[in-house]
C-alpha cells in the first residue's frame, strides 16, 4: 500500500493525477451500477470525493489510511451518492406536494365557483314566482317527468310547455 497521504502533501498535482488515473473509471462504473447514477452525477461525485480526500489530508483530518485508497474514496463516494439520492427524492416529493397543493387550490376554486353558481341559481329561483318556480324545482331538483308535474299541478297537457318558456 502506497503512502498516499505523504504523496499528496509532497506533490499534490502528481498524487491527484495518479489517483484520478487509478480510481476514476472503476469508481464511476461502480457508482452508476450500485446507485443508478447518471454518468455526469457519478463523475461529479467522484471528483467531490477526491477533493474531500485532498481536503482531509491537507487539514490533518486524515493522517493515516487504515484501508485501501479505493475503499476510502469509495466510502466518501457512497455517502455523497446517498446524499444526492436523498436530495433528489426530497425534490421529487416537494414537486409532488406542490402539484397536489396547486390541484387542491384549483379544486377549491372550482368549488367556490360551483358554490357561487348554486347561490346565483337559488337567488334566481327565489325571484321567480309560482308556477314557474315550482315547475323548475320539480323538474330539475326532484327529477320528475313533465307528465308527473302536469298531473300534480293539475295542468292540462298542453300547458306543460311552461317550463320551456322560462
Amino acid at each position: 500500500m502506497s503512502d498516499w497521504i505523504s504523496k499528496i502533501k509532497t506533490d499534490e498535482n502528481q498524487a491527484l493525477s495518479e489517483i484520478y488515473r487509478l480510481l476514476r473509471d472503476d469508481t464511476i462504473m461502480w457508482l452508476q451500477r450500485e446507485f443508478g447514477l447518471s454518468a455526469i452525477d457519478a463523475e461529479d461525485i467522484f471528483q467531490v470525493s477526491v477533493v474531500i480526500l485532498y481536503d482531509n489530508v491537507i487539514t490533518g483530518k486524515l493522517t493515516e489510511l487504515t484501508s485501501s485508497l479505493m475503499t476510502y474514496v469509495g466510502r466518501i463516494a457512497r455517502n455523497k451518492s446517498m446524499e444526492l439520492i436523498r436530495k433528489k427524492k426530497k425534490m421529487q416529493l416537494s414537486d409532488i406536494s406542490s402539484e397536489l397543493l396547486s390541484d387542491h387550490v384549483l379544486y377549491q376554486q372550482d368549488e367556490i365557483t360551483n358554490e357561487e353558481q348554486i347561490n346565483l341559481i337559488n337567488h334566481a329561483l327565489e325571484s321567480l314566482g309560482d308556477p314557474c318556480k315550482s315547475i323548475l324545482v320539480k323538474f330539475y331538483y326532484q327529477n320528475k317527468k313533465i307528465e308527473e308535474i302536469t298531473s300534480e299541478l293539475q295542468y292540462k297537457k298542453r300547458r306543460y310547455n311552461q317550463k320551456s318558456k322560462i
